[in-house]
């Protein structure tokens, strides 16, 4: 499991807005919520000393259940999308 760090950075200034990937010492499987947060938590004090405070967190299973989230609103978006246009297929005039 890993923990995405994120700098935004500014690019109005030439800031480049970068990550970094930390291997978590642990499992999600094997810990409580309150061990992830206290983790995120810790780990963003850490990069906030070097990062202009502008530091975010996120697990990759938390990106991963957003992305099948947003995976499956855009498969239903596709099928009413594919349903309307074969009704409107289907109320055609002929000529």
């Amino acid at each position: 499991m890993k923990l995405i760090v994120c700098d935004p950075g500014d690019l109005s200034v030439g800031i480049q807005p970068c990550s970094w990937s930390i291997d978590c010492p642990f499992e999600q499987a094997y810990v409580d919520e309150q061990i992830l947060e206290e983790f995120r938590q810790t780990i963003k004090e850490l990069y906030r000393a070097h990062v202009d405070m502008k530091v975010e967190a996120v697990y990759d299973f938390e990106i991963k259940a957003q992305d099948e989230y947003w995976s499956e609103i855009e498969k239903e978006d596709r099928i009413a999308y594919l349903q309307d246009k074969k009704e409107r297929e289907e109320n055609e005039l002929p000529f």
